[in-house]
């Protein structure tokens, strides 16, 4: 189980600056509010995926491992 992640309207502009993907369902708030069915803008898919490492390192403990390698 993880906790709630809210992800900000900041983040997802940041996430499109850093990736160069302005698709205006995930920067324009008022364009998203009027066309989106979501009625607001949504995350892009890979900053989604980009979040895993953080909410499995959350859910998942791995112990015996260093570097990717068991120890013995």
């Amino acid at each position: 189980m993880t906790d709630w992640l809210t992800v900000s309207q900041e983040r997802i502009d940041a996430f499109a600056g850093a990736t160069q993907d302005h698709q205006w369902i995930h920067v324009d708030r008022e364009r998203a509010a009027r066309e989106s069915p979501y009625g607001t803008t949504v995350a892009h898919g890979f900053l989604s995926l980009s979040l895993l490492p953080h909410l499995l390192g959350q859910a998942v403990e791995i112990q015996g491992t260093r570097l990717g390698s068991t120890t013995a």
